[in-house]
């Protein structure tokens, strides 16, 4: 299995060439540099993941109100839908009334 030395030299933040002597020839200096580099990922990594879990719940609870505001609005409608129609029967009950008694 051949070692992607430029892959881990970008995923650790650290330069190629020291990625080629750790893999020829490994001291501890090198070892803890390539360690630090992919500790320092890892947090970035675990940072990232609570912002997104973060976010997913903001989502979350934004599409919940929009729902209830929502259902609020159209209930609101309906209603002034079933009030504007009785009214315009209304209205058009009191104007045939008023054809049907002479003045």
């Amino acid at each position: 299995m051949a070692v992607e030395i430029n892959s881990i030299s970008s995923f650790a933040s650290i330069p190629t060439a020291t990625v080629s002597t750790l893999l020829e020839n490994p001291t501890v200096e090198l070892v803890t540099s390539l360690l630090q580099g992919i500790a320092t990922k890892i947090q970035e990594h675990e940072q990232l993941k609570a912002q997104k879990f973060r976010l997913e719940v903001e989502l979350e609870t934004s599409v919940r109100t929009s729902e209830s505001k929502i259902k609020v609005l159209k209930t609101s409608l309906d209603k002034a839908l079933a009030e504007s129609s009785r009214l315009r029967v209304d209205l058009q009950n009191s104007g045939e009334q008023k054809l049907c008694w002479p003045s």
